[in-house]
């Protein structure tokens, strides 16, 4: 089934739409063709009014390659483990905040 016959189905539900992990997209295709591949899903969604969530793993690769998404969303949130092991996060887009425990 096509994402974009879901999207007419259930257009009246209140769906998100989730990509758990964008890292293997991008070991097997080019980053800019994941782009575009998300850039899709996210208009679509967005425009049905369906939120957007998404992961992407930036140790495993370039700064650039995990920059060129922050444009497609509204909100971005980063995490990290600190040197003894707890979980932190951050707003970084839209107002930046500072790290907190979570």
């Amino acid at each position: 089934m096509k994402f974009s016959d879901i999207l007419e189905q259930r257009r009246t539900d209140q769906l998100s739409v989730g990509l758990t992990n964008l890292s293997p997209l991008l070991v097997y295709t080019s980053p800019s063709d994941v782009f575009q591949f998300v850039n899709i899903l996210v208009q679509k969604s967005v425009g049905t009014g369906w939120p957007v969530f998404v992961t992407i793993d930036p140790s495993v690769h370039d700064a650039s390659t995990v920059e060129q998404f922050v444009p497609l969303f509204d909100d971005v949130i980063e995490t990290r483990r600190t040197d003894d092991g707890d979980q932190e996060l951050r707003v970084r887009k839209p107002e930046p905040t500072n790290w907190a425990a979570f």
